[in-house]
């Protein structure tokens, strides 16, 4: 299980640390899991996160209701 809540995830108070164990721990592990194998065949792994506003979020998703190729 994970030791503790990621800093990401503090910060946006995700849930409490049981809540986060319970659901999240599992899903980790196996990331980790498979990184770790990637990383043991080669494969470099880049992670990065793009922030996007919730305003430019809603302008993204009507924009793409309106548009029948991509709905």
């Amino acid at each position: 299980m994970c030791a503790s809540i990621p800093p990401l995830l503090r910060a946006e108070k995700f849930a409490r640390q049981n809540d986060h164990e319970a659901y999240l721990g599992p899903a980790y592990e196996d990331i980790n899991a498979f990184e770790q194998y990637l990383t043991r065949n080669g494969v470099v792994i880049r992670k990065f996160f793009l922030h996007i506003s919730k305003e430019e979020q809603k302008r993204r998703f009507l924009e793409r209701l309106e548009d029948p190729k991509k709905n």
